[in-house]
């Protein structure tokens, strides 16, 4: 596999993660890494506290995390 199929193929992988977050956790996840908000910035534009974009943050960063992780591991075999 070339490095670029190797790039596309974990991107692919990220969207699907971010995909699976709850709304308000993508949405945070989102304006931090790709718009490049900060904290004050995202809660201003969502309606939040920074305490609240700060939560949200780390469990969307933790299940992003995870999932990425979880597509890691080897495949069991099926019996």
């Amino acid at each position: 596999m070339t490095r670029r199929a190797r790039e596309a193929a974990e991107l692919v992988r990220l969207a699907a993660a971010i995909d699976t977050l709850p709304m308000a956790e993508r949405a945070v996840y989102l304006l931090g890494a790709v718009d490049g908000l900060d904290y004050p910035r995202i809660g201003f534009r969502l309606g939040l506290s920074v305490e609240e974009v700060e939560r949200l943050t780390a469990s969307a960063v933790l299940a992003v995390s995870r999932a990425l992780d979880r597509d890691d591991e080897p495949q069991k075999p099926q019996e």
